[in-house]
Formats: structure tokens, C-alpha cells, sequence
């Protein structure tokens, strides 16, 4: 276990100390770019989080929807880029099958709750949708 800060907790320090010390300083012009600064910080430390706490892949979930596809490549980038793009062709021509609905609906908010989670996790505080 190494004792040095990881990339995450490297950028939220940096972060911290733009806001607390640089962005007073700024002039009011240069606020807002401190501020974008800022942000984009922030969401890299929270996909650095995501990845070093193992966030759950959805490809197991894909490859049971796309067991054909799921075997048509050794690379595992590739098979997750193939069964990507099969299930976006899927729901764009209306093929999701009646009885795989619901799993395609859960897959999808969980999805949409992991990026919510590291884009902007205030919104996704008062997302109530189940």
C-alpha cells in the first residue's frame, strides 16, 4: 500500500487550492475559466474514484443480453464497443424483444446513474426516479 496521495486525491487538493487560493486572486475576467478549471477537476477525481473502487461494469449484463456478440472477440474494448453498438441499433430500430425490456431499462438507469454520479452528483441527489 503505497503512502503517497493517488491521482484522485492529488487533483482534489489542487482543486482546493485553486478555489481557495488562486480564484480570490484572479481578476473578475478570469473567474469563470478558474471556475470551469475547477469542475473539470472535480469530475476527474470522481472517475478516478469510480475506477480505483472497482465500479461494476455493465458488460456481464450486455454479454447475457448479446451472447452471440459477446464471443466474437478476444479483445474486451472491442466486445464491450460491439455490444455498445448493438444494443444503440437495437433501441433505435424498436428490436428490444418484450421480455428483455426491463432488463434493458435497468441496465440503462444504472448507466445513467454512474455518469450522473461522477458528472454531477448533487443532481443525481434529487433524482427520485426508481
Amino acid at each position: 500500500m503505497s503512502d503517497q496521495p493517488d491521482g484522485a486525491e492529488l487533483l482534489r487538493v489542487a482543486r482546493q487550492s485553486l478555489l481557495d487560493d488562486l480564484l480570490p486572486a484572479l481578476p473578475q475576467a478570469q473567474r469563470y475559466a478558474a471556475l470551469m478549471c475547477a469542475n473539470a477537476m472535480a469530475i476527474a477525481a470522481r472517475e478516478g474514484d469510480a475506477g480505483r473502487n472497482g465500479a461494476p461494469s455493465d458488460s456481464s449484463r450486455l454479454r447475457a443480453l448479446y451472447p452471440d456478440v459477446a464471443g466474437e472477440d478476444s479483445d474486451p474494448a472491442q466486445t464491450q464497443k460491439r455490444l455498445n453498438r448493438r444494443l444503440a441499433d437495437d433501441l433505435r430500430e424498436g428490436r428490444i424483444e418484450a421480455g428483455i425490456q426491463s432488463d434493458v431499462f435497468a441496465l440503462l438507469m444504472d448507466r445513467t446513474r454512474a455518469r450522473l454520479k461522477i458528472s454531477n452528483p448533487k443532481h443525481l441527489s434529487s433524482w427520485d426516479v426508481e
